[in-house]
């Protein structure tokens, strides 16, 4: 039970600094080196919250199925 209580919680902070970094780097860092416009939409912040939020239900996933294999 506690290891699935670790794996929520690295789940969710792995989700949320990938989505972050994901966002930070498509809409700030290759804009900035492609000498193009910086733009932050509504939908730019959705869609990486999500993609975020879909990478750590990944992981925690993914954890779980590691976990089983283990006990």
């Amino acid at each position: 039970m506690q290891h699935k209580k670790t794996l929520r919680k690295a789940g969710l902070k792995a989700g949320i600094l990938w989505g972050f970094q994901m966002f930070v780097f498509m809409n700030y860092i290759f804009p900035y080196v492609g000498s193009e416009e910086i733009s932050i939409s509504l939908f730019d912040v959705v869609l990486w919250s999500c993609a975020g939020g879909f990478f750590g239900l990944t992981m925690y996933i993914f954890g779980l199925w590691n976990l089983k294999r283990l006990y």
